[in-house]
């Protein structure tokens, strides 16, 4: 048997040393699109202190594992240190399960903030209040009706403040509507106040349009919820509240009907319950569960989820079971509760924002078990306004000053550009709107156009159910935000028919160029998915072809320096590795486009493997030249 010398040991040494820095080097995630950050909610990688550092803002220091560096070198050197854990803040509002004082969700303080109003204002009393222009012709209704259908889904909030301006939606690019809201009482399951639900045009207005319509229940805080789902009693009774108040029924009893013969009833039902705790986790299943039983298969059920799930209260297995949608709020990531300004809903965190966004929230509930195609990204029409002590981004703040819609930013920022800064944060897709008011900066983070139209794509090339939209006019006025959902999530109901519109509607001189627009959204589907494949796979291609790049050229300059090198190089032994090489290349390739291999450490194995291939060969040829020279020795 042959002994590899220690010349052989050491050359294997260094050829691996260099695999696994180039490794390193390649592997860095310059783009932030993994973002593969932290979650409290493995219990095996938290630990709660029991104090809390600041009861108004629910901030808490917590014990974490120290996150893995992302290359085998950092791993093995953190596996070795004696300090595996570090203390860390967070400034993200973390509830503690006694504690109902944890910073609100913008559902919640929106509900705060007109709950004093009289509940018999009428709906066309509400949009002077809320200061609605309303679209009295109703083209807005349906400008994309007649010509798109939707692809994924739409998910929209209609808040019962915002009146009648549904009127102005544009339904045809809403795939369901949620009436928000009716609040619950939880020691009875009775609906504290019906507000304008039994008189709202709304359901009768979507219908026509083929948009369906779900009331919204709402309960916020660990203890109305404890109440409520350790009490089967007030549950049957809501289930009951429920079923009838889908169905509009006049004085006589009778269903009824709207202009059109169509009877008015609900087509589901939205469960927004806020602040659940893991002691209620199971009750919360077996509620979802009931509801799901007693309404049958003719309404659809809708659960609202939390950007990250603190608590440990949803078991998202069993509740998929029985649930239609769920409605991700990924928003409020930087609010009131936060230390310095920041976006409202950031896709990716990079180095400068918080640990907690879009991506890796998504990816947590992806672990947890959901269905891609369940899940509803909720994303924001409004954003945040903050006091800052300078205009760098980011800045500490001075003051929460409030949420501003999507509306009031256009006509106060946006339009007026003489007197703000507009930063568009390419990181997080959020757009920073910097001005100076009364002497003192002022800092809103919001969404624009183009920014929602990067976290559409993302919805898209993830895969994922839809969008999902809190709320409903707060763009009252501007129709960038429908164009830009017609754009994303559509395709031509009738191509021939569109082409044919565009001639007879235009100009000889315009015709092919708006012939050339209809055409080319009806790429084929099956186009648009490779497309989208192959950039999501860019990095994997580049990585590989670096690699095998790199060894291939000091291999060839190793080998082909020597003469004897060069005539064993093409040795049916070294053919064999070569092939080797070549099937492992090809493997890997089709199991990325699966999604089988998706971390970047299984890149770093296969470049050690890799390495150590071309190790061998290396040895095997100066084995070969061993043997020759021996041979031609008398």
């Amino acid at each position: 048997m042959k002994i590899i010398s220690h010349k052989n040991i050491l050359q294997f040494c260094l050829i691996a040393i260099f695999t696994l820095l180039s490794t390193n080097i390649f592997s860095q995630d310059t783009t932030n699109v993994s973002d593969q950050e932290y979650f409290p909610h493995d219990a095996n990688k938290v630990k709660e202190e029991k104090q809390v550092v600041s009861s108004k803002d629910s901030i808490v220091v917590i014990t974490k594992t120290k996150e893995k560096p992302g290359n085998l070198v950092g791993n093995i050197l953190l596996y070795l240190s004696p300090n595996k854990e570090e203390t860390v803040t967070l400034s993200y509002p973390y509830p503690v399960e006694s504690d109902d004082t944890i910073v609100l969700s913008n559902h919640e303080v929106e509900l705060q903030n007109y709950e004093n109003f009289d509940d018999k204002i009428k709906e066309s009393e509400w949009i002077k209040i809320s200061k609605i222009k309303l679209d009295t012709t109703h083209k807005n209704n349906k400008r994309h009706y007649d010509t798109v259908r939707l692809n994924k889904q739409v998910y929209g909030y209609h808040p019962y403040w915002m009146g009648n301006a549904y009127k102005s939606y544009d339904f045809g690019l809403l795939s369901r509507v949620a009436y928000f809201s009716l609040p619950v009482e939880p020691k009875t399951g009775d609906f504290t106040t019906k507000r304008l639900w039994e008189s709202t045009d709304l359901i009768q207005d979507a219908h026509v349009y083929n948009c369906k319509v779900d009331l919204c229940i709402n309960l916020f805080g660990s203890r109305n919820n404890a109440i409520f789902l350790e009490n089967e009693k007030a549950q049957d009774n809501l289930i009951k509240n429920l079923k009838k108040a889908l169905v509009r029924r006049n004085f006589l009893g009778k269903i009824e009907v709207d202009k059109y013969g169509r009877k008015v009833i609900a087509d589901g039902v939205n469960i927004n319950f806020e602040g659940i705790g893991k002691n209620n986790k199971e009750d919360f299943v077996n509620f979802i569960k009931k509801l799901d039983t007693e309404l049958g298969s003719n309404y659809k059920i809708t659960v609202t989820l939390p950007a990250i799930d603190w608590r440990n209260a949803y078991d998202i297995v069993k509740l998929q079971e029985h649930v239609d949608f769920f409605f991700l709020m990924a928003y409020d990531f930087y609010g009131k509760y936060s230390k310095q300004a920041g976006p409202n809903s950031l896709l990716y965190s990079g180095g400068t924002w918080e640990t907690v966004n879009i991506s890796n929230t998504v990816e947590n509930y992806i672990k947890l078990g959901i269905n891609k195609k369940k899940l509803i990204v909720g994303l924001p029409y409004y954003g945040n306004e903050w006091q800052t002590k300078s205009d760098m981004i980011p800045s500490e703040k001075v003051e929460f000053v409030g949420a501003r819609t999507y509306s009031y930013i256009a006509k106060y920022y946006t339009e007026n550009t003489v007197k703000t800064k507009i930063t568009v944060d390419t990181v997080s897709q959020s757009v920073c709107y910097t001005t100076k008011r009364n002497g003192k900066w002022i800092q809103c983070w919001a969404d624009n156009e183009t920014t929602l139209g990067v976290k559409y794509d993302y919805i898209i090339n993830k895969e994922l159910g839809g969008a999902g939209i809190w709320a409903l006019g707060y763009d009252n006025g501007y129709y960038d935000l429908w164009d830009l959902i017609a754009e994303k999530f559509t395709s031509i109901k009738d191509p021939d028919k569109e082409i044919k519109k565009a001639i007879d509607m235009s100009l000889a001189s315009n015709v092919i160029t708006r012939s050339n627009d209809v055409v080319k959204t009806t790429t084929p589907k099956y186009q648009t998915r490779f497309y989208n494949k192959i950039n999501r796979f860019w990095n994997f291609f580049a990585l590989f072809f670096a690699i095998v790049m790199i060894f291939a050229i000091v291999g060839f300059i190793v080998a082909i320096s020597d003469f004897d090198v060069r005539f064993v190089l093409f040795n049916k032994e070294v053919r064999v590795y070569m092939f080797f090489i070549f099937i492992s290349i090809l493997a890997m390739f089709f199991l990325r486009i699966a999604d089988v291999v998706l971390s970047n450490e299984i890149y770093m194995i296969i470049a050690i493997v890799l390495g150590i291939v071309f190790a061998l060969m290396v040895l095997k040829i100066g084995n070969m030249k061993k043997e020759k020279q021996g041979e031609e020795r008398p």
